[in-house]
């Protein structure tokens, strides 16, 4: 799933569409909220969050059922931080991605402050500049981390990262 992703990321990035109409805002049609995580504005925007994806999609264990969430995740968080200009990127994704992570190594405190410092200071820094949509970090941040935490509740011996990377 990992390199599917990134494939069709890279693919469409390189399709002649105007990316203003792939992105979700408070009048676009509903298909956008489904679509708009494939979509990047630019090659660097591109790279930086198939570079996140990948390492932090790489450090959790991809047998475990909160990957379900990524996807309805991220469309259900692009519902709820709609605003009026679009929004593109698979930032609430990777946002998602961090929130499970996060919740994975809250008890090893040697990574977990490193890990959640860097986390918040992006997601800060996603609400300080303009044409970023911090909501959706937040957002995609918290859901992650939630659902990890009511996993873990349920389901005790499972563990999110891969073992010889704890």
């Amino acid at each position: 799933m990992k390199y599917i992703f990134i494939i069709i990321c890279i693919i469409v990035y390189f399709l002649p569409v105007d990316i203003l109409l792939a992105g979700y805002s408070d009048n676009s049609p509903v298909y956008t909220f489904f679509i708009y995580m494939v979509f990047h504005k630019s090659f660097i925007h591109l790279s930086l969050n198939m570079m996140s994806f990948y390492f932090i999609y790489g450090s959790i264990n991809i047998k475990d059922r909160l990957f379900l969430l990524l996807y309805p995740g991220s469309v259900l968080i692009a519902f709820l931080s709609s605003m009026p200009e679009p929004t593109i990127g698979a930032s609430g994704l990777i946002y998602i991605l961090c929130g499970i992570r996060s919740g994975a190594i809250i008890t090893i405190p040697y990574k977990f402050i490193p890990f959640f410092t860097l986390v918040i200071s992006s997601i800060t820094i996603g609400f300080l500049l303009p044409g970023i949509n911090g909501l959706i970090h937040l957002l995609g941040f918290s859901l992650g981390f939630l659902a990890y935490i009511v996993k873990s509740i349920f389901n005790e011996t499972d563990s999110v990262i891969h073992k010889g990377r704890e």
